[in-house]
């Protein structure tokens, strides 16, 4: 029997192929220094299609028609706001520039998304707050985030992709997308330090789970990954970072990517 990922909660890995079109603008106001409003805007074409390299394929295990947009596609246009404030910096000029030591980082974003050509069209919104703590020169750094991000409309609404979703680089050590539905949250504490001129290095612990709802809040069965990392970068600039992620469950994850870690969002493409 196939399952109906609307209504039953049983977890299969499965993999699909999915195409993303879409044409993008923004505009940024800033107010004061570290104090900004975001506008963006875009058209979204969301293509998906059966996995022809990796198995088992999706529609093998999940009834392809409770699969929102993945038989017909989905197109969308979307707007979004953002309040965003922004003090992060390097402590001194004789440490890397590139990794903030002290300062906040608070956004506030909200968004509709209009469905085209029958679609479902529902509300996005969510926020991200990081703290850095300097605990010593170098710098040794202690960095604080809370995550969060919601949908209005319901799992029969919303393209299955488009969900929120934890695993990845948003709650490291599971595969990306492991976790999905219509809230998310995420808590990390990570610790930098640097070994050379040109590297450093971290340990994290990100813990997080999703809910059907603002009202299922609860700290119960929050999943947790651990792990290393490290950053390479210039006299003055980010260049890579790469981590090894380990879950409760098991699960262990390699990563790496171009944009500091903390600097990544999983509700823009």
């Amino acid at each position: 029997m196939l399952i109906d990922p609307q209504t039953e909660a049983t977890a299969v890995e499965t993999f699909d192929r999915y195409q993303i079109g879409h044409a993008d603008a923004s505009a940024t106001v800033t107010w004061v220094d570290g104090l900004a409003t975001i506008v963006r805007g875009s058209f979204v074409d969301l293509q998906y299609s059966p996995s022809t390299t990796r198995h088992p394929s999706i529609e093998t295990v999940s009834l392809p028609s409770d699969l929102v947009g993945y038989e017909q596609g989905v197109e969308q246009a979307y707007v979004q706001g953002e309040l965003r404030w922004d003090t992060r910096a390097a402590a001194s000029p004789w440490e890397p520039q590139h990794l903030p030591a002290v300062g906040s980082y608070l956004d506030g974003f909200g968004g509709y998304v209009q469905g085209l050509d029958g679609a479902s069209s529902y509300w996005r919104y969510g926020f991200d707050a990081q703290q850095y703590l300097r605990i010593a020169p170098g710098p040794r750094v202690l960095e604080l985030r809370l995550y969060g991000e919601a949908v209005t409309g319901s799992v029969g609404e919303v393209p299955f992709s488009e969900l929120p979703h934890l695993g990845g680089d948003f709650l490291r050590g599971y595969v990306y997308d492991r976790f999905r539905d219509r809230v998310a949250a995420l808590a990390t504490v990570q610790y930098y330090w640097d070994v050379s001129t040109y590297a450093d290095v971290y340990l994290f612990v990100d813990a997080g789970r999703v809910y059907s709802s603002l009202d299922d809040l609860t700290f119960d069965s929050f999943r947790v990954g651990m792990g290393p990392g490290l950053e390479v970068h210039s006299d003055s600039q980010f260049v890579f970072d790469a981590y090894l992620g380990a879950s409760i469950d098991g699960s262990v994850t390699v990563s790496a990517a171009f944009t500091p870690i903390a600097d990544r969002r999983a509700h823009w493409w």
